[in-house]
């Protein structure tokens, strides 16, 4: 089961602390390796990270350098993992990471100049679940295993499934790359069975699935496959199946039955993970199945939990046009004079601005403003309120703000300018919260209710750079 990280981190959910030692300081790395704090996580959250499995990556410099390895986030994309040595020294950078899956592939790419020409390195390393801590050496362009592992290097499966599925696009019948198929699948699978290797042969059967949905894209062993699918292996394989299959089949599901009661948890969560991927892709952004999938995925426990950073990659809006029409807004203030929220913010300068648009007949608007009230806010943030209340009730909101001891309650003029911005948001109820930074970039288009547990959470980790400076 995929583990629920989204409290961590806004960078794609790789959450670690990096260690810079000397080459020679083997004693205090071992030390260092096990220690996982970061300034973004609450006392209350602590317990639980540390008790989180983890995997400690040590890498070797002998001189200036970088380099990194590729892993899965929860979404089954690809995350940059950066190792960067500014020094001339031999040193030894320590990377521990919050695993999200169980078992992951870790991909490594590279290349140097040889006799004028780029020789590209590629290695692929299967890691499971009993191995916490992985030491490489970087060599100019190319990276070596150092631990002692149980060969969790795959290069030759990556490798083999590659030459075969470039050869999809040359002219041999299917039927003949599908024997070929099945003959690398056994070679495999006898090669790891014969050791012991189960989740090796796992992932022999991630790369058969692949070709195979290539070669036949609704093949029904496809989805029997799938809806089988447990204990996920994060990593590419898996990235590109469940994509293709929600690609392939996205005019034949019937969303109304995709439920936990039909199926099970692990297919819905990995069918959740492809729909986002094919609604963020915008090749796929004027298909006919985009609504239906979006108002789908949103009934998900994906979706509820990570709906802010999924919402920002899916719903498609102009961020130079939010950000003029935002500053152009026309609010009334407790004088009934008029501004612009761009002479709003003036007044209130602060890195980031939470906007709440609400009302005074709407009590979960106002129980959520007591709520922030007693919550501590991160410095770097401060609040707006805008009133959308009818222009007859300006009375009442002046009363109610006073009442709620709002420092920065605006209301809303009602011309047409003003009222474009909230179409483009699409403002259909309140309360309603916006993010937004100082130059007034959208950062949240839909952030959650202060009652929702994720909210102040999120708000800290989109604030945390802020506050280390």
């Amino acid at each position: 089961m995929i583990k629920n990280l989204f409290h961590y981190s806004r960078l794609n959910c790789l959450l670690f602390l990096i260690v810079v030692l000397p080459f020679s300081s083997c004693k205090k790395e071992q030390e260092t390796t096990n220690f996982l704090k970061d300034k973004l996580i609450d006392n209350a959250l602590q317990e639980e990270f540390l008790t989180k499995d983890s995997l400690s990556i040590s890498m070797i410099f002998v001189n200036k350098s970088k380099t990194g390895f590729n892993m899965a986030d929860r979404y089954l994309r690809s995350n940059y993992l950066n190792f960067v040595n500014r020094s001339e020294k031999d040193t030894v950078i320590v990377k521990n990471i919050l695993k999200i899956y169980d078992n992951q592939v870790l991909y490594f790419g590279g290349g140097r100049l040889v006799d004028g020409s780029v020789k590209l390195f590629h290695h692929y390393y299967l890691i499971d679940k009993s191995i916490s801590s992985l030491r490489f050496e970087y060599d100019n362009g190319d990276v070596h295993l150092k631990s002692n592992t149980d060969n969790c290097s795959v290069d030759d499966l990556f490798r083999d499934y590659k030459k075969l599925g470039l050869k999809l696009s040359k002219s041999k019948t299917k039927k003949q790359l599908e024997k070929e198929l099945d003959s690398l699948h056994h070679f495999y699978q006898q090669q790891y069975t014969a050791v012991g290797k189960k989740l090796h042969a796992r992932l022999n059967d991630y790369h058969y699935i692949n070709t195979l949905q290539k070669l036949y894209p609704l093949d029904k062993r496809v989805e029997d496959y799938i809806k089988e699918l447990k204990d996920p292996i994060g990593g590419k394989p898996l990235g590109f199946l469940i994509y293709f299959y929600v690609k392939n089949r996205i005019a034949t599901f019937n969303f109304d039955q995709l439920n936990t009661q039909n199926y099970s948890p692990e297919y819905i969560e990995l069918l959740a993970i492809g729909v986002f991927n094919f609604l963020r892709n915008t090749e796929n952004e004027g298909s006919k199945y985009f609504s239906p999938a979006y108002k789908w995925l949103q009934g998900t426990a994906l979706y509820k939990a990570h709906k802010v950073e999924i919402d920002s990659q899916i719903i498609r809006i102009d961020k130079q046009e939010f950000t003029k029409k935002l500053k152009n807004l026309k609010l009334f203030d407790h004088s009934f004079g008029e501004l612009s929220f761009a002479e709003v913010v003036k007044q209130h300068p602060s890195n980031y601005y939470l906007i709440d648009f609400w009302a005074t007949w709407c009590a979960p608007c106002i129980d959520g403003m007591k709520t922030m009230k007693k919550m501590d806010m991160p410095n770097t943030i401060a609040i707006i309120s805008i009133s959308v209340d009818k222009t007859d009730d300006k009375d009442k909101w002046k009363t109610k703000s006073s009442e709620l001891e709002l420092t920065a309650s605006y209301f809303l003029e009602k011309n047409s300018a003003n009222k474009e911005f909230l179409k483009m948001i699409e403002l259909q109820s309140i309360p309603r919260y916006l993010v937004v930074d100082k130059n007034l970039n959208l950062v949240a288009l839909d952030f959650f209710h202060p009652s929702e547990p994720d909210f102040l959470r999120k708000l800290q980790e989109i604030t945390y750079t802020d506050s280390r400076e």
